[in-house]
């Protein structure tokens, strides 16, 4: 809507042609739009003014006045393929820009399945921190324990890479061990049971580290030994 058309329309213009003269960026703007919305364009201008204070102060008004600021607030509409006419503001309608549609909400991503060497790597730094493999499985953005397992036993490589963090993993479980007997304030049943668990686990990652060894040594007689009781005399 081009507003105070009245002072313009004087110049023999309609409300196409004055956009398409003056506002030639905005014209083709609604022309050439993708979004595929109707539009029209109207010239408006109000008719008349306000005699409210002229009553208020209990002056005469003046009756074109009247006449033409009634109770309905008539405007003045012009347009490139209409003659000017009268409408309210009750039917005064204008092409509404079509709201977007919302976007598709995004699907969550799934587990990882398809083996990566980066993601072998970040699995076994974690595993030689000493987290066991269910917690490592236990995040979004990592493989499922039934995934990893495959991917062991197809891949020997990634095979051999899970050993040698297992491995690196019991030093860790080791270091712990220190850190809780070192703490003073916990709880001296539960920390025991901690220690326990993980020494159990060390144990069994490396078990010629922190394995239980029975030295067992059997002392064999000589060869002399043997044949001396066999020697002829």
């Amino acid at each position: 809507m081009l507003s105070a058309w009245d002072k313009v329309e004087d110049e023999g213009h309609d409300p196409e042609t004055f956009l398409t003269q003056e506002l030639p960026l905005l014209d083709q703007y609604l022309r050439q739009g993708t979004d595929g919305w109707d539009f029209r364009i109207y010239g408006l201008s109000a008719q008349g003014g306000d005699y409210e204070p002229q009553l208020a102060e209990g002056k005469e008004i003046d009756p074109d006045l009247k006449a033409k600021v009634d109770a309905i607030r008539k405007i003045h509409r012009a347009t490139g393929q209409e003659a000017a006419s009268a409408m309210t503001k009750k039917t005064t309608r204008v092409a509404k820009r079509p709201r977007a549609q919302p976007a598709p909400a995004k699907r969550p991503r799934g587990r990882p399945t398809i083996y990566s060497l980066k993601l072998a790597r970040s699995i076994c730094e974690r595993l030689a921190d000493g987290v066991p493999m269910i917690a490592i499985c236990a995040g979004h953005d990592m493989p499922t324990r039934q995934t990893v397992r495959v991917w062991e036993s197809k891949k020997p490589d990634f095979s051999a890479m899970i050993l040698e963090a297992r491995k690196s993993g019991a030093d860790a479980l080791a270091e712990q061990c220190l850190a809780i007997a070192e703490n003073v304030h916990g709880d001296v049943g539960r920390d025991r049971v901690r220690i326990s668990t993980r020494m159990w686990l060390a144990s069994k990652l490396a078990p010629r580290r922190y394995g239980t060894h029975v030295n067992a040594e059997v002392a064999f007689p000589s060869l002399d030994e043997l044949l001396a009781g066999h020697r002829p005399r």
